[in-house]
């Protein structure tokens, strides 16, 4: 009898997407560095630089109104959102301080133009939280910030990928940290737009592995004997662990090295030395661990794209270049 074991396995973004220049700001923050615990894939990305224009706050509804534009596009999304909304504990306690923060000189006057972010303060003028454009947009997708939004947020949320890599073992903010690869893209690597500054363009995806569902097919026919796909027969120990359910610790190792290897094969990033074409023949891979056929669901809100590939902003992926076969 042949035993085939397949896995799904679901990674999701751990944070939006930030810009090297926050993650250099953010990453001393305990509120911050608690979002990028567990994540284990990074990716080293680009995209022109994103702000919010025509920034207006009516005291009187308490709301934010605003545009979300992209250097070098003449696109834009429109965006009202009630920033009591971003926190529950606003409400009720007397007020809330909205704070910009400019790519250019300070203004004092409004529409605000050229705002880089938004930082949220309490009556008593404690910090509560920061938008950025991306961070926005992820909020709202979650449905943890009321917003309305008009026009196609998606053309703003396209990455060039990099470099793809993944925390071998340690938090995902201290392997960053003087890392080789990025201070390569920093130094090598032009801005999109003539004029801006490179920090404010290249951008990091966290991935954090969050779920896994496993099936397995019995094909009845040939011997009395479970047999793997590739006809080797499976000693009474390995029939027992391919139906015993796998928690996430004990595979999550294997899985972030599958999906490291995965999208590297996919999208052939320009500053990955090692690009797996054996995929999905790989080691310490899931057929490592017995899995014969691997399927992935990222959650992901943004557009990852490379010469090679493209992988759409979407739950389902689209993609435009098939990954390969699974043997």
């Amino acid at each position: 009898m042949d035993l085939i074991r397949m896995v799904d396995l679901e990674f999701m973004m751990s944070y939006p997407a930030m810009t090297v220049y926050e993650f250099e700001h953010f990453k001393d923050e305990d509120e911050v560095l608690e979002c990028w615990k567990g994540s284990s894939i990074y990716i080293i990305c680009q995209r022109p630089v994103l702000y919010f224009d025509e920034v207006r706050f009516d005291e009187e509804t308490q709301t934010i109104s605003l545009k979300i534009r992209q250097r070098g596009d003449d696109r834009e999304v429109a965006v009202e959102f009630n920033p009591y909304s971003y926190d529950e504990d606003l409400k009720g306690r007397g007020g809330i301080w909205v704070e910009f923060h400019f790519y250019s000189e300070k203004q004092t006057e409004q529409p605000f133009r050229n705002v880089a972010g938004i930082k949220l303060f309490n009556a008593e003028k404690e910090f509560i939280g920061w938008l950025s454009p991306e961070r926005l947009i992820y909020l709202y997708w979650r449905g943890q910030l009321e917003a309305s939004i008009e026009g196609d947020i998606h053309e703003f949320l396209k990455y060039t990928v990099h470099y793809i890599g993944q925390a071998q073992n340690q938090n995902i903010w201290e392997r960053l940290t003087g890392h080789e690869k990025l201070s390569r893209v920093l130094a090598l690597e032009h801005p999109f737009v003539e004029g801006e500054f490179s920090p404010y363009e290249l951008s990091l995806i966290f991935l954090r592995f969050v779920g896994i569902t496993e099936r397995r097919l019995i094909d009845p026919s040939g011997s009395d004997n479970f047999e793997n796909i590739n006809g080797k027969k499976l000693s009474d120990e390995e029939v027992y662990d391919a139906f015993r359910p796998k928690q996430l610790d004990e595979v999550r190792t294997f899985a972030t090295n599958e999906l490291e290897a995965f999208l590297v094969n996919l999208f052939e990033p320009k500053y990955n030395k090692i690009l797996f074409k054996g995929y999905p023949n790989i080691r310490n891979g899931m057929k490592s661990i017995g899995f014969d056929k691997t399927n992935f669901e990222l959650v992901l809100f943004a557009t990852l794209l490379t010469d090679e590939a493209t992988y759409n902003v979407t739950i389902t992926p689209i993609f435009e270049k098939q990954p390969p076969e699974q043997t």
